[in-house]
């Protein structure tokens, strides 16, 4: 009886994110695979932590994401483009809709405010932040706009009036600061970034990478049980 209920074990994935960030949204997608090829996706535990690639971007675009994206990557507007095509066909070899040309560039703090929230009232977080990327990278929504915020925390069960007092006001900053305060001190410098169990890693949204650390947390408990 102690080997099946320790066989069965809850395997617990930290990850930092942006909902700004497409290799978030794609590596989030292609884990989603992974647990699912290795049958052990009823067994996850996620936990999200909050990374802003831009603190002090505003939150109503003013250039294009072409030009945004070749200022902050050293490109020309023709590199930029090619490189924002490319991770759009990525994402949608994946399964998800990613239009990146066309987002709407904006500060995501109030987004990651409301998700710790969400978590506090015990509700799937995992689902908002599904749909916090969807209304960003496909149907190209403002996600710092409260109304869009506050319309998609509804789908996963908050009260408008609740949501609309937490963006109004500055509650949960503190525990955002403090994920990227960890993030750091951690040495986290690009997401996304997964932690397994709090050994393993997993520092990009490659697929074959995460499914080998994911078997290397099989094999572990594979002997742990046989000892």
């Amino acid at each position: 009886m102690e080997n099946t209920t320790q066989a069965k074990s809850r395997i617990k994935i930290v990850h930092w994110l942006d909902f700004s960030c497409p290799f978030c949204y794609i590596g989030d997608k292609r884990l989603e695979k992974v647990l699912e090829e290795l049958n052990i996706k009823d067994r996850v535990d996620f936990e999200m932590k909050a990374f802003q690639l831009d603190k002090d971007a505003p939150k109503k675009q003013k250039l294009k994401m072409e030009e945004i994206f070749a200022k902050k990557n050293g490109l020309s507007i023709e590199g930029a483009r090619d490189r924002i095509d490319r991770i759009s066909g990525i994402g949608n070899e994946e399964g998800i809709v990613v239009k990146f040309a066309d987002v709407k560039f904006t500060n995501t703090f109030d987004a990651h405010r409301l998700a710790k929230y969400i978590v506090s009232q015990g509700k799937d977080v995992n689902k908002f932040i599904k749909l916090v990327f969807i209304s960003y990278f496909s149907e190209n929504l403002n996600i710092s706009d409260r109304d869009i915020l506050v319309n998609i925390a509804e789908k996963v069960g908050i009260d408008k009036k609740d949501s609309i007092k937490i963006l109004k006001g500055k509650d949960y900053s503190n525990e955002v600061r403090k994920d990227e305060e960890e993030a750091s001190d951690r040495g986290i410098r690009s997401i996304p970034h997964y932690v397994v169990n709090n050994k393993f890693i997993i520092s990009d949204s490659d697929k074959s990478g995460m499914k080998y650390v994911l078997e290397q947390v099989l094999k572990e408990e594979e002997s742990s049980i046989a000892v």
